[in-house]
């Protein structure tokens, strides 16, 4: 190998084809999905292990879908790899006696790490007396185990009976809670209310070296931590979630050498590190509508069209004009997220009517069941104050300039912000504010030198503070 930096892992779906087809799935895989073609794979290893990539994950969908080519996909890597670098996911689905276990495990029984999920919404297609036939065999065959258990509210009852096996077996365990993406952005996202006490029931009630045990990190998907993730179409992220910023690019056309190098450019590269992780100082950025730090790299680039890969994870931008909007609503399906922008004019200011027709587009999304959220402000004039705190409630939109995601946005192109297009000044790199609160003295020192418009200059909501003109300021010149 070259005496570049390493890299912890690398991640490969092998397959999108799922026989279990859980809620919550991250991406949302099904039957009936595509499989990496044998050349694809070869690119991949070749390309993880010429750039210092210490160890593979093969993930799916289910690898274990197909033996042949989950064996076949092995064979490759070991041309690269040794056995004790190789970690498969799966989700147990077939082992459901101890001879098809045996008979399957025999033909990996060297590798590093067997993961298994398990949690309730696996159970409704793979029993817990088919992790147990993993986890006993593994042990006969010396094979190391990880136990990825997903918690949530309604896993209460789960705990009991997990705890017993894992006393029984001592797998290393993981517990995470939902992470709502793909699939899962369906669920309530109440559900994650009680994890922490439940994970500390569950881990409460195992041995210690199960928790402390780490010879399984190296195989984790980190989230934070750079870890080229490629679909077996080619393309490839930077990140296990496959988030929309760090699309890196597709292995088919081009080198993983290359993608990394251009990588450097992305303001994601800031945050998300080779060998440790800063995503969480994200917070500290972001809008304060956001959820999770996730939210920068789901958002960005605002941009309407864009190569960010077959497979993201993310919102996809749509920026409406208002007189538009019923004209627009083909364009939103029930399968995607998006972060919608709603661009007012001045003449449509104090007009209840354009309120109105905003309102009724939301709802019709809303009973589309189109999962979305507002970019940007709109001006209080446009609505009376109960419809305002009705459109704020169920679209998560911005009341203010502060709050406002479009502010700021960035570009794969060099790591500076560029201020909204109000102001439309190039900021800083983004690493150089502390905080978003210096973001935001530096937007508006920019910002209050626009001309305030002659609509909003005698409007209450102004004169009160509730509305500084915010989208709709004019250049003087």
């Amino acid at each position: 190998m070259s005496t570049k930096k390493t890299i912890s892992t690398g991640n490969f779906l092998l397959t999108t084809s799922c026989p279990v087809e859980c809620n919550h799935c991250l991406w949302s895989c099904e039957k009936h999905g595509e499989w990496m073609p044998r050349k694809t794979i070869k690119n991949v290893i070749k390309d993880f292990f010429e750039n210092n990539i210490q160890n593979i994950h093969i993930t799916g969908g289910e690898p274990f879908y197909n033996i042949k080519k989950l064996w076949e996909a092995i064979e490759i890597i070991k041309k690269y790899y040794q056995d004790n670098q190789i970690g498969i996911i799966t989700s147990g689905f077939w082992a459901n006696n101890k001879e098809i276990t045996e008979k399957i495990l025999q033909s990996f029984s060297s590798i590093g790490m067997l993961e298994v999920s398990t949690d309730r919404f696996h159970l409704k297609r793979v029993p817990l007396s088919n992790i147990a036939n993993i986890l006993d065999v593994s042990n006969q065959m010396n094979i190391k185990t990880l136990l990825r258990i997903c918690l949530d509210a309604k896993s209460e009852s789960l705990i009991k009976p997990l705890v017993k096996i894992i006393n029984e077996y001592t797998p290393s365990v993981f517990a995470f809670g939902l992470d709502f993406k793909g699939r899962a952005l369906k669920l309530n996202k109440d559900l994650n209310m009680n994890f922490p006490k439940l994970k500390h029931t569950l881990l409460s009630g195992i041995p210690i070296n199960g928790q402390s045990d780490s010879s399984h990190k190296k195989f984790l998907n980190s989230s934070m931590k750079l870890s080229p993730t490629v679909f077996p179409n080619g393309d490839t992220y930077a990140c296990c979630d496959c988030l929309k910023l760090t699309y890196m690019g597709n292995i088919q056309k081009e080198k993983l050498s290359s993608m990394l190098n251009k990588w450097n450019n992305n303001p994601a590269s800031l945050f998300l590190l080779k060998n440790s992780y800063n995503c969480p100082r994200l917070f500290q950025l972001i809008s304060t509508k956001c959820d999770h730090f996730c939210d920068f790299c789901k958002d960005n680039p605002l941009i309407e069209s864009g190569n960010f890969g077959k497979d993201f994870i993310g919102r996809v931008y749509a920026k409406l004009s208002v007189d538009k909007l019923n004209v627009s609503l083909n364009k939103f399906n029930s399968s995607k997220e998006y972060l919608i922008s709603i661009r007012i004019r001045q003449n449509d200011l104090r007009n209840k009517k354009v309120g109105k027709n905003v309102l009724k587009f939301l709802n019709v999304l809303k009973n589309k069941n189109v999962l979305f959220q507002l970019s940007r402000p709109l001006p209080y004039c446009l609505l009376n104050p109960a419809n305002y705190e009705k459109l704020v409630s169920y679209s998560n939109a911005p009341k203010n300039c502060f709050e406002c995601r479009e502010m700021f946005s960035v570009e794969n192109k060099n790591t500076k912000i560029k201020f909204c297009g109000v102001v439309d000044k190039i900021g800083e790199s983004l690493d150089h504010y502390k905080d978003r609160y210096q973001i935001y003295e530096h937007f508006k020192n920019e910002y209050e030198k626009l001309k305030i418009s002659k609509e909003c200059k005698s409007c209450l909501f102004r004169i009160r503070n509730q509305c500084n003109g915010m989208c709709l300021r004019i250049h003087t010149n």
